[in-house]
């Protein structure tokens, strides 16, 4: 796997935190599996992804 590096506001952190220790996973974990579950669930054809808010409560 390769390490990246981005920014959250403190809020989304706080909520990736808090499901993270509700669900005994890390934070890693957590962002993911919210990232694997968004392009899942909104891949557009050929390959295309667009994102408008990633919410994760």
């Amino acid at each position: 796997m390769r390490v990246i590096t981005f920014k959250l506001t403190e809020d989304v952190l706080e909520a990736v935190d808090r499901y993270a220790i509700r669900h005994g996973m890390s934070r890693s974990e957590v962002i993911r599996l919210a990232l694997i579950k968004l392009i899942d669930t909104s891949a557009q054809p050929h390959g295309e992804l667009k994102v408008k808010k990633l919410v994760v409560k």
